[in-house]
């Protein structure tokens, strides 16, 4: 008997603590649900708060300022990547997730994060959840919940933001509310990150205090680009304002234009250049083309100096109007007689010096005696007090088998220089046998080439 009574005991123990011990689960599965829901409203308004801040610039420019507030959808911000992936459009709540923006005064973005629909929250969890949410997070109360608090407008832990006008998800869901684009706005998080747009009162939030390691990436699409110093291996731009650019090597597809001098081969810009002049300070200089200085008021250059192009050589000096040099030193040496008008010929170089002469080119002889190209011959230039000589052999007999017995040097037979006179200075006749001529008497003519 007394082990019945034992067991009844027991049972009617174990009946009385089956209510606590529910209301203890039931109350512990309710925290885990407020503190899912609280993670799931933190994530949603920083997806918000990333998409807002990425695009405040087009929004400011699109939502009226003082009107009506303008839906975000949700799967913009999925799709923009600003929540994770498979995040859920609805919260553990069963609340569907919605992001309104307006614009309240120019310049200013508030946004919106509703839950709507689902599960009406008791007092106690909306308090929580917002709690657990943070700083931005909030809730609709019910009429005089915590004494005096009002549906027409929703709360948070440092905020009350009036509904008015605004779409409400009712009492008993949440709301988180952000402000972007004033000095004091609640979207900013002054901590170490560095925002993509500017936020008006905040420029340190767009300011690297450390270098910036782009890990041998690229920096793609720079507007204008201001620095003390560019270190780069390679830099490409349309245009480079610098004053001064230190490089080991630099490509240039377009223009070069430097309004002061420049120097190279170890030269420093201006050395060596008179004052007030300005230009290239260098060593050599090898042109593929021409180079050319000096233009007058019709744009003819002063002077030319042909080079190498198109892959052939050209070593001509052009000026307009006059050569000056101490000594003027022919290098090519021509033979007086020869053809000159036409004729290719090669300097020292070799073949790649090839050139050909004209009329009125000037050369020299073995001797160093200036010789001019004229009428197509070379021919020696006799000015001044020059004299040449030659001596001819006449038989008296037959004057026309006349013989050249010493050549003038100039011509290479019996003739003068074309621009001298032709005079006969001495002859003697010789009477006799001769073995070429025979019997006959024979006459030696002298004659020299004078100038005019």
């Amino acid at each position: 008997m007394g082990e019945i009574l034992a067991a009844l005991v027991a049972m009617f123990a174990g009946l009385s603590i089956i209510p606590h011990y529910n209301a203890l689960v039931a109350n512990n599965t309710q925290e885990t649900i407020d503190a899912n829901a609280a993670t799931q409203f933190q994530t949603m308004i920083t997806g918000a708060n990333k998409y807002v801040s990425a695009n405040l610039q087009s929004l400011t420019a699109s939502v009226p300022v003082g009107g009506a507030t303008t839906e975000v959808p949700f799967a913009t911000i999925a799709t923009a990547g600003d929540v994770p992936t498979g995040f859920s459009a609805t919260n553990v709540l069963g609340q569907a997730w919605h992001v309104y923006v307006r614009q309240p005064v120019s310049g200013e973005i508030q946004a919106l994060v509703e839950g709507e629909g689902g599960q009406q929250l008791e007092p106690a969890d909306m308090v929580k959840i917002a709690g657990l949410t943070g700083a931005l997070g909030g809730y609709v109360p019910y009429n005089g919940m915590l004494g005096n608090l009002s549906s027409t407008e929703a709360v948070g832990t440092n905020w009350s933001l009036p509904l008015s006008g605004l779409p409400s998800p009712g009492a008993g869901r949440l709301v988180g509310n952000l402000v972007f684009g004033g000095a004091d706005s609640t979207a900013i998080d002054t901590n170490s990150f560095l925002y993509r747009v500017g936020v008006p009162g905040h420029g340190e939030l767009n300011t690297m205090n450390v270098a910036l390691n782009m890990g041998d990436n690229d920096i793609n699409s720079v507007g204008t680009l201001n620095a003390t110093t560019v270190n780069a291996p390679t830099v490409n731009a349309s245009t480079v304002n610098a004053s001064a650019v230190n490089a080991s090597q630099g490509n240039f597809s377009s223009t070069v234009y430097a309004a002061g001098q420049i120097g190279t081969g170890g030269y420093h810009p201006g050395q060596a250049i008179p004052g007030g002049w300005s230009g290239l300070s260098t060593m050599d200089m090898i042109a593929h083309g021409t180079i050319a200085a000096g233009t007058d008021n019709n744009g003819v250059y002063n002077v030319q100096v042909g080079s190498y192009g198109n892959g052939v050589h050209h070593g001509d000096i052009w000026a307009s109007e006059a050569v000056s040099a101490n000594v003027f030193r022919p290098s090519f040496v021509a033979t007086a007689g020869n053809a000159c008008n036409g004729v290719t010929i090669y300097g020292s170089g070799g073949n790649h010096n090839a050139m050909v002469t004209y009329t009125g080119d000037q050369a020299r002889d073995t001797d160093g005696n200036p010789l001019s190209c004229v009428d197509g011959t070379w021919k020696a230039s006799t000015g001044g007090g020059d004299i040449s000589f030659y001596e001819i052999l006449i038989p008296t007999s037959v004057p026309s088998d006349a013989s050249v017995l010493i050549s003038n040097p100039y011509t290479g037979g019996g003739s003068c220089p074309s621009g001298t006179v032709d005079r006969v200075v001495s002859y003697e006749y010789d009477s006799g046998s001769d073995a070429t001529m025979g019997n006959d008497n024979l006459g030696y003519f002298l004659h020299a080439c004078t100038a005019n």
